[in-house]
């Protein structure tokens, strides 16, 4: 399954790419608007949720989420914080929804 963090901070994207993979998830992240054939070229799968942290994101980045979750079904999840523990959260408590 795929995540999307749409935001957050560049110098913790290997931290939240290895925290989305312990949980069984692929991690796509951008800290900035992309086209929409960019994201045709990023996310090859099912987008199981898109993360959006509030304090980092702009409003383009909350419209693209609202877009990107309106064109997969995914989930919008809205996050407080930018940090790999909010981000893990977010991930676990997913997972035991599907449970």
């Amino acid at each position: 399954m795929i995540a999307v963090l749409l935001g957050g901070h560049g110098g913790s994207e290997a931290r939240y790419t290895a925290t989305a993979a312990e949980l069984g998830y692929r991690l796509v992240y951008a800290e900035h608007k992309m086209s929409n054939a960019r994201w045709v070229q990023l996310v090859k799968g099912q987008v199981a949720v898109v993360l959006l942290p509030t304090g980092t994101s702009s409003h383009a980045q909350r419209q693209q989420a609202r877009d990107l979750c309106s064109a997969t079904g995914a989930r919008l999840v809205q996050l407080r914080t930018a940090t790999v523990s909010a981000v893990k959260a977010a991930l676990q408590q997913l997972g035991q929804g599907a449970r």
